[in-house]
């Protein structure tokens, strides 16, 4: 696991005024993974490789990700959720994972699509694989990420951009 922050990337999350929840963009990936994080026509993207792995549960793969409060806790209560638009090329599905400053097994996730995504407080789940499900708590986010995962079948040369991203009523 590889984590390497960007600070020259502006979040540009449109909000209300009353909203100050921006950090700092970063990505992540995985010890086969790799790729590079750029702003590009004001979005924010990912383009990187995944090669081919038989085991997903360890090579978990590539990502990019938003830290709220600058790093600290966000009360997201007020709002129903994020919405973004996604570039999307990639032969595995991408997930946004919402994660909190609690302890647990995994951050609540969806799947999303190319195109105009709406994650709504309510449609984010525990993968079912979780033996201990914690309720998810708005209140207590730390960071949205965007992450792509390898392959068991073929590398996975991917790229994923996100633009307009705001919070939701």
């Amino acid at each position: 696991w590889r984590q390497r922050e960007r600070n020259d990337l502006e979040p540009q999350v449109r909000a209300p005024r009353t909203v100050t929840a921006i950090g700092a963009w970063f990505e992540f990936f995985d010890d086969g993974s790799d790729g590079t994080l750029q702003k590009r026509q004001g979005a924010v993207c990912l383009d990187g490789l995944g090669p081919a792995t038989e085991e997903p549960w360890i090579d978990w793969g590539a990502g990019m990700g938003l830290t709220l409060a600058d790093g600290g806790i966000w009360d997201g209560s007020l709002y129903s959720g994020f919405a973004f638009t996604a570039v999307i090329d990639s032969t595995e599905p991408v997930t946004i994972e919402l994660h909190l400053d609690l302890k647990v097994e995994a951050p609540h996730e969806m799947t999303i699509s190319p195109g105009a995504n709406h994650v709504g407080w309510a449609d984010v789940v525990q993968p079912d694989w979780v033996e201990q499900i914690v309720e998810f708590d708005p209140s207590r986010l730390e960071s949205i990420q965007f992450r792509v995962p390898r392959s068991q079948d073929v590398a996975n040369d991917f790229e994923l951009c996100v633009s307009e991203l705001r919070v939701l009523p």
